[in-house]
């Protein structure tokens, strides 16, 4: 009767440990999904963040005899940052150029805003240069972005 109990009481914790082992790997599957998908969205992002912004320099580099015409606020994402962080998947290289087209998408913008022509300008010609000029890294950045994308989406269809 006593080994009994004692082996009722082995399997009881046997089950709990097994249980909480299953429950701690199923846990982690799932976080690591949930990981994936944020770097995806926030890829995806961030992708068509910056293709926007490039078509928009492009468009105005295109058209430049009417740019007084055209000169708008270009439009990005807000939680560009954390969209950023997000994607530990980027090389510190890549983290900086974002950096600093973003600090100059705000620089426009807040010109644009106050209405300062020399520093639209300024501005206009400094995007233009880090996107397509002197696209150092930008067309890089770029590629990384969209594999990342569609290895997320490849990996979703299976």
């Amino acid at each position: 009767m006593e080994k009994i109990i004692i082996t009722e009481v082995l399997y009881g914790l046997l089950g709990v440990f097994v249980g909480g082992g299953l429950t701690f790997l199923g846990q982690g599957l799932f976080r690591r999904s949930d990981e994936k998908s944020n770097q995806s969205h926030s890829a995806s992002m961030l992708f068509h963040d910056l293709k926007s912004i490039l078509n928009y320099i492009e468009f105005i580099n295109e058209n430049e005899s009417t740019t007084r015409t055209c000169e708008v606020n270009i439009r990005y994402h807000d939680d560009w940052q954390s969209k950023v962080a997000s994607c530990t998947f980027l090389t510190d290289e890549h983290i900086a150029l974002l950096y600093s087209l973003y600090d100059v998408v705000y620089a426009y913008n807040y010109a644009f805003n106050k209405k300062v022509s020399a520093d639209i300008s300024r501005n206009k010609s400094s995007l233009t240069k880090m996107m397509i000029s002197e696209n150092i890294g930008f067309l890089e950045l770029l590629e990384v972005l969209e594999k990342h994308i569609k290895s997320r989406k490849k990996s979703h269809s299976i």
